[in-house]
């Protein structure tokens, strides 16, 4: 994942945008091969 800001904040939709938190997930070929 990727984060920023305060690591106690970043769960909290509140603390968005200061703090936050994405999933990132690497496809070999197409986003449609994820599975979530």
């Amino acid at each position: 994942g990727l984060c920023w800001g305060n690591p106690q904040d970043y769960q909290y939709q509140w603390a968005k945008p200061d703090s936050g938190c994405h999933r990132i997930i690497a496809a070999v070929d197409q986003p449609s091969s994820i599975k979530v």
